[in-house]
């Protein structure tokens, strides 16, 4: 199965990955958009290593794949540890106003 949380992007939906409210493990998780808090073109994709090891050097690549100060971006822009406090918050806020 693979997850497409691109839109959904992390935490939006109260938990870290949109697939956790069903208690699924996907084989592969896309994730993009607000990984790079709309500064910088940030995508990831994660899989267990049997799946990973599949693509051989060469075969997957991305225009701006790699970039160093994307990557420096985006590890400052999320703490971990304060994302699935926010994210039940922002779900608490949106489930008040409708």
């Amino acid at each position: 199965m693979i997850a497409d949380e691109i839109q959904t992007r992390l935490a939006r939906t109260g938990k870290i990955l949109a697939c956790d409210w069903e208690e699924v493990r996907p084989d592969v998780v896309i994730l993009g958009k607000a990984l790079g808090g709309g500064v910088f073109p940030v995508s990831a994709v994660l899989a267990d290593k049997d799946v990973m090891l599949c693509i051989k050097p060469g075969e997957h690549g991305s225009t701006f794949g790699g970039n160093p100060l994307a990557s420096a971006e985006l590890l400052k822009s999320y703490d971990y540890k304060v994302l699935p406090k926010g994210a039940k918050a922002t779900v608490s806020l949106w489930f008040s106003c409708i």
